[in-house]
């Protein structure tokens, strides 16, 4: 069993969901229905949290959310980020961590804060808002 198998099996029982294996030999947790948070660690030792959130077809929409999504990474102090997969047209949740550093119950506390942004952002996005309220008001407040 890798480190990856051990954690993640580790962090399932803990956030008591269910999670598979994807080909490739990340872990995907399924929140609800229609939201998955994956878990995958890169070749440079890093362990990633990431989850496609909204699909963002071209238009204004999706330039106002990606400009929200980019002020975000640079305004908030918060370890996960945006991006966006243009293969795919969705915005992207990403979180980093040092494999060597992480234990099961720390990454349960960042998982769960992780799924409470990411799921505020989709909530926001799919009411037609380029970002959560509180963000929005951030914002304005800053220009």
């Amino acid at each position: 069993m890798t480190r990856i198998d051990a954690l993640a099996q580790e962090l399932g029982s803990l956030l008591n969901l269910p999670f598979f294996l994807e080909t490739g030999g990340s872990y995907t947790y399924q929140i609800n229905h229609d939201f998955l948070v994956q878990l995958e660690e890169d070749p440079a030792g890093l362990l990633f949290l990431g989850s496609f959130l909204v699909s963002l077809p071209v238009g204004k929409f999706r330039e106002n959310v990606l400009a929200s999504a980019m002020k975000a990474n640079y305004l908030l102090n918060e370890p996960s980020f945006f991006a966006f997969n243009e293969k795919q047209e969705k915005l992207v949740l990403y979180q980093s961590f040092d494999f060597s550093r992480i234990s099961a119950e720390k990454l349960l506390e960042a998982f769960s804060l992780f799924v409470e942004k990411a799921l505020k952002w989709k909530e926001a996005i799919d009411k037609g808002q380029n970002g959560p309220f509180d963000f929005l008001q951030k914002i304005a407040t800053t220009k």
